[in-house]
Parts: structure tokens; C-alpha cells; sequence
């Protein structure tokens, strides 16, 4: 997603933390690289402007195994990532906002001699986990 694909990955999340500093909400965000590695990035934290920079230093590298960084994050918010808030009558869920160059490979990460194959099995995979998983608790975006 490196080039034009980042720059808008960049802008949309930086456009999302302006959002929560002008609210003042008090939100704990994570990121979750999908790439070489599938890893935490940045840790859960309220520290806009320390996320702000993390983001300012991704390095795009390596495939995009959007299944293992959709398990990561289900696992975040089911073990204590994610926590619902109540303000007035309006529930507000945890949420997981995925960004992606949309060449999804599987979970054992193989290269593009592959992609045709796995593109569609690895789809299937995260719709399947999608359902099955991810239940009320939660909103995907």
C-alpha cells in the first residue's frame, strides 16, 4: 500500500484522531500492521499525537495477511482491548477500522505466485471469522 494507497491510509486515521482530540473523547487506540509482520504497532494508548507518529513511521513491506491482523484484533477486544461506553442513551461499541490495499494473502503469507489462488479461500476465511467471531460486542469498519 506504499505511495498514494498510504498517503490516504495516513490522512484517513489522522483525520479520525483529529476527530477524537476535537471531541475530547478519551479513547484507547491500537495499530496493527498487516505486512511483513502482523504485529502491534502502537500499543492501546490515548496519546493521539504519540499514534499520530507511529503512522508517520509505517514502512509498507511484505504481503497483507488481513486474516491473522482481523484474529489479532478480535482477540484485543475480546481479552480487555475494547470496551463499550454508554453517554446518554447512545451505546458506543468498540470498534476495528481496517485499511487496505485490498490484495488480502493468507495467513501463511504467501507471495504473489499465490495470489490468484488464495485471494478467494483468504476471503472467505475473514468473512467466516467475521461472522462467527465477531458478535455484538463490537463494530468492524
Amino acid at each position: 500500500m506504499a505511495g498514494e494507497g498510504g498517503r490516504q491510509m495516513k490522512m484517513a486515521m489522522s483525520a479520525i484522531l483529529n476527530e477524537y482530540e476535537s471531541l475530547h473523547l478519551d479513547d484507547n487506540i491500537a495499530v496493527i500492521g498487516c505486512g511483513k509482520e502482523v504485529k502491534f504497532l502502537h500499543y492501546y494508548s490515548n496519546n493521539y499525537y504519540s499514534i499520530k507518529k507511529c503512522l508517520d513511521n509505517i514502512k509498507y513491506e511484505g504481503p497483507s495477511p488481513l486474516e491473522a491482523g482481523i484474529i489479532l484484533s478480535y482477540s484485543c477486544i475480546r481479552f480487555g482491548g475494547g470496551h463499550s461506553a454508554i453517554i446518554d442513551n447512545l451505546h458506543i461499541r468498540a470498534r476495528v477500522v481496517v485499511i487496505s490495499d485490498g490484495n488480502p494473502t493468507d495467513l501463511d503469507m504467501s507471495g504473489p505466485t499465490d495470489a490468484l489462488k488464495t485471494t478467494k479461500d483468504t476471503e472467505a476465511c475473514i468473512f467466516f471469522t467475521l461472522k462467527h467471531q465477531w458478535k455484538s460486542k463490537s463494530t468492524f469498519l
